[in-house]
This record gives structure tokens, sequence and C-alpha cells, in this order.
């Protein structure tokens, strides 16, 4: 069978878009790894310890005193001048909102990754009315010191050739470009810093970026996935180097694993990159044992769930593996690769989400930012393939980070009943906790 995206898409698009053949199969022969000692988990390990009355507690407290200083805590960098301000919990600032416009420009009809979905979401924001209560922002291109910040000059210029060519041209079987994609995921990368830059200087309480073509599978050399430029890792890498963001989170909801942001930061000790994806599934990255290279070990987080996952089983995940990791490591930033494609009705994988699941999560995260970073939260639209589900998705999504109700779920939960994955969840407190 086809293992790629298209592939997937062309097995699952039967009939009128509905299901065929798609069993919820077991993931066997999930490697966890051996426990490392990380160099952010063992602050959350040690506050247990103590608090618990433990006598090694002293001993771990001194470890992580040695990895901090080996890591690097949250300082003022010299020189810069701080743009961060002081926000209350309860801001009234706006959420910031942006599209990238010349991305329909860049489109190819038979492919799952086209113009039309970003037209479905802006066609529900102006249905449901959110256009007016959110700050319109206008995107830019990303300059060359942007994109190289996290690409090689070699992948840019392959990039830039788009430009002389005429119709469909393909970097790999499922991703393609034309004459317009140059400067589309330019826009793309761009937009995102936009929304960034906006959080950051408190334009704005918190964001997301509509843009496309999406971004957390291109790596530093290679477009692939439907990706050319890594949208989310330009803005983190932006906002590391121009601001005096110290540590920046990047959490992935996408269903596909984000093997270009892990590439990107496996030896950035300033990034926590924590992934929650179906496994197996393309592009077959992404194992709980992949934790981080030299001078980052441990600041690469990947908890793979098996087909059959639900709302339960993400947030359950989320509470209690995902949230006292980003706890522990203290960023000063949180940015989210967005995608929708989890939904019980998207044709790319077999996780059971909804739209009020997915609700439900960025709430839960804009209650983590209000807590660690003062509110400094930007969502990074990636993934999501029925127009209609994905619309529905990123406008209550939005509605969410404003703080009001959305359109709601119209599509309500499948009839399958979702998967119990509390030994899984065990299975990664134990590995990144202790089993605490």
């Amino acid at each position: 069978g086809m293992r790629s995206k298209v592939g997937r898409f062309i097995e699952a698009k039967v009939g009128n878009g509905e299901w065929r053949g798609m069993s919820v199969e077991d993931r066997s022969g999930m490697r966890l790894g051996p426990r490392h000692a990380r160099n952010f988990a063992w602050i959350h390990a040690s506050q247990y310890s103590i608090s618990k009355g433990r006598n090694n507690g002293h001993r771990r407290v001194r470890r992580v005193r040695d990895r901090e200083c080996r890591v690097g805590l949250p300082h003022r960098k010299p020189g810069r001048t701080s743009i961060l301000p002081i926000q209350s919990h309860m801001s009234t600032l706006p959420t910031a909102v942006s599209c990238n416009e010349e991305s329909r420009l860049h489109t190819h009809p038979q492919h799952p990754e086209h113009a039309g979905r970003m037209q479905a979401i802006l066609n529900l924001l102006e249905a449901d009315g959110m256009r007016g209560r959110i700050m319109p922002v206008d995107g830019w291109e990303a300059s060359d010191r942007d994109l190289l910040r996290v690409h090689s000059p070699l992948h840019l210029e392959r990039v830039r050739d788009t430009e002389q060519g005429v119709g469909i041209q393909w970097f790999d079987t499922d991703t393609y470009g034309n004459e317009h994609s140059w400067q589309a995921a330019r826009s793309a990368a761009g937009t995102v810093v936009e929304v960034t830059h906006r959080v950051l200087t408190g334009q704005a309480v918190n964001g997301m970026a509509l843009v496309r073509p999406p971004g957390h599978h291109a790596t530093p050399d290679r477009a692939m996935g439907f990706c050319l430029f890594n949208n989310i890792a330009v803005a983190a890498a932006w906002a590391l180097a121009e601001t005096d963001v110290n540590r920046v989170l990047i959490l992935d909801f996408d269903v596909h694993h984000g093997n270009g942001t892990q590439d990107i930061f496996w030896r950035d000790p300033s990034v926590l990159f924590v992934s929650l994806h179906q496994s197996p599934l393309y592009p077959f990255t992404g194992d709980a044992s992949e934790t981080g290279g030299p001078s980052a070990e441990g600041l690469n987080c990947n908890l793979p769930l098996p087909p059959g996952v639900g709302d339960k089983g993400y947030l359950r995940m989320l509470d209690e593996v995902a949230v006292p990791l980003a706890e522990a490591f203290a960023p000063d930033l949180i940015l989210v690769s967005a995608g929708y494609d989890g939904h019980w009705l998207d044709p790319l994988a077999h996780t059971q989400l909804t739209v009020a699941g997915y609700t439900a999560m960025v709430r839960r995260l804009v209650e983590l930012a209000a807590g660690l970073c003062r509110n400094r939260l930007v969502l990074v639209l990636e993934g999501g393939y029925r127009l209609e589900v994905l619309a529905h998705a990123v406008v209550n999504s939005i509605s969410a980070l404003a703080g009001a109700d959305g359109p709601g779920d119209p599509f309500g939960a499948p009839r399958q009943g979702e998967r119990d994955i509390a030994k899984l969840i065990a299975k990664y407190r134990s590995q990144w906790f202790g089993g605490r």
C-alpha cells in the first residue's frame, strides 16, 4: 500500500468522502527506550521529592542546578531591550489573527492541501461574526535572514527555483510547488513571525496564524509532507534571536509527527518540542525514545498515540504529561503547531478527535500560557483536510483564544468508542517523571 500522505488521502476518500475498510489496529513493538536524566524533568522530580519528603530530594536539586547551568536558565539577554509587557491573566487585549493571502495561488485542486482549505476557514469566520472580535494582522514575507536561521541556503534555492517553472512541480511524491510557491511559502513564514511579534509587543493577548503551505514537516534542507518552509520554526528562531525570549515551547498536536521541527531544534537547549501524534503514520518518525541531541537531551518529547484515541485520551496526555513538562521548562513563549487532521472525519488518519475536543485543548493551552508566560501563545495552522471540519475547528480555536463562544461542533462524536490509553500514559509518565 501507499505510505505517503497523498496515498493515504486517496485510499481514504472513497465514495462521498466516507471511510471504507479503516480498522483500528494496535501499534505493536512500541519502543520507549531507556529512561534518561532529562535537563528539565529533574526540576519536576526534585520538587516532587522535596514535597513528599523523600531522602534523595536534595541530591536531585544539586543535579538540577548543574544541568541548568549547562542549559541556561531564563535571563535578560545583554544589550537587548525587553519587549515583553506585564499582562494580567484576564487581558482585555484582542486576539491577533492573520492569513497569508498569497497562498491562494499556491494550489493544486486534486491535492488535499489546496487553496480551498483557507477559503473555507475565512468563509466561516465571516459567517460567524468573528472578524469583528479579533485584530486582523497583515502578514509579510520572511526575509532570507529569517529563513536561513532554520533552513540551508540550498533549500532556499530549491524553493526559489519554482518561480522559474510553469505549472505544478514536485519536490517529492507528496509535495508540490508552482510559480507562486516561493512567495506563498515566504509569506506563510513571515505571517507567523508577525503574529508572534504582535503578541510579544503587547498589541495582542495571543494569536493565530492561518497560513499555508503548512510547515512542520519541512526539515533544514528538504520540503516534504506538503510543507516548504517550517513556519513555526522560523518564528521560534526569530523570537530567540531578535527579542529577549530565552525559552520557547513548541507543542504540536497535528496527527502527523512534526519531524522537521524536531530536526531543526534537536540540539537546541532553548526549545522544548512536545508532539502528540498518531503512530504508526507518515512520516514514520517521532518514537518516544527520540529525546534530543547533544546539549538538548530531554528537550524533545514525543508522545506517539495509537489509532482510535479521542478527546479523553488527548486531554489526559496533555494534562498528565505535556503540561508538567511545560511547567518544568518555564517557557517565555508558547507556539502551537495546530493541525486538525486528527478529527474522526478527516481522511488522512485514524484518531477520533472532535471539534469540541480541539476546542478544549486550546482552552487548556490558554490557561497554561496565562500561568507560565503571561498569555503569550500563538497557534499556527498545519493540517486538516475535511474542509467543513477544518473551518469549524479553526474558528472554535480562535474563539477559545479570544475567550468567546464559537460556532460549536455540528459533527459530534464518532459512533465508535475511543481507545483507553491509561497504560500508555503511565509508561510516558514513568519515562519522564520516574512514575511519579
